[in-house]
């Protein structure tokens, strides 16, 4: 049985995590009467042969790639949730280290009923692709220069050998993933410090501001609209 890596955060989020990933999943969030945890395949059987900091780092990576399938999903305020740095060893039941957390309060916003079993998949799916595990990486602080190396990664993946970053641009609206003129202000915004302010991709800005302002929660919408169609664009 693998090592479990107990993790925190609040429990709206923490139960958003346990239907996405439920055990039939790798990985799996589950909960018992300690706490939420994470669990996979991929992490060691046990304490005693493990490398405590390449195990700690597994299952950051996991944890990375469960919160970014999850806020793709839930438009409704998922938040990410965190390692504890507590490992708990099923032949030595012992929680490795533990760590205090401070509750938060939060309003509740429920989940949908039926979620579609598709972040298993993408978890999977960055064990196999670099760009798939980089975009979902950078998806865990959602802030304007992330969502912009977001667009480069799936851009230049859509168009790997073309040199032309104006038609690899033009490639990426012809997939359909998300409407075109949304990418433009995507791309715009998020580089343009009139809109994105300190978090733009460049501190100086020659031209004009974006045609269309967008607001950070708009860019997040198009950008998870973009990685979504992607991400299941893959066979």
């Amino acid at each position: 049985m693998s090592i479990k890596s107990r993790i925190k955060g609040h429990s709206m989020d923490l139960e958003v995590l346990a239907r996405l990933y439920p055990p039939s999943s790798d990985p799996t969030v589950s909960a018992d009467a300690e706490s939420y945890y994470l669990t996979s395949s991929s992490l060691p059987d046990g304490m005693s042969t493990s490398d405590s900091r390449a195990m700690y780092a597994r299952a950051a990576t996991l944890l990375r790639r469960a919160n970014a399938g999850a806020w793709l999903l839930l438009n409704s305020g998922f938040r990410r949730v965190e390692l504890t740095g507590g490992f708990w060893d099923p032949a030595e039941p012992e929680w490795a280290v533990v760590m205090a957390t401070t509750p938060e309060e939060r309003s509740y916003i429920p989940a949908p009923q039926r979620l579609p079993p598709t972040a298993p998949r993408w978890a999977r799916l960055a064990e196999q692709h670099r760009d798939v595990d980089e975009v979902l990486a950078l998806l865990n602080e959602p802030a304007w220069r992330n969502l912009y190396k977001v667009w480069e990664i799936v851009r230049d993946n859509v168009s790997p050998n073309e040199p032309s970053k104006k038609v690899r641009a033009e490639t990426l609206k012809a997939q359909g993933f998300t409407d075109a003129g949304d990418l433009e202000a995507l791309r715009d915004n998020s580089c343009n410090p009139a809109a994105a302010a300190d978090e733009a991709r460049h501190a100086r800005w020659g031209g004009p501001p974006p045609t269309v302002i967008l607001s950070l929660a708009e860019g997040q919408r198009i950008t998870r609209e973009l990685v979504t169609g992607w991400l299941n664009s893959f066979p």
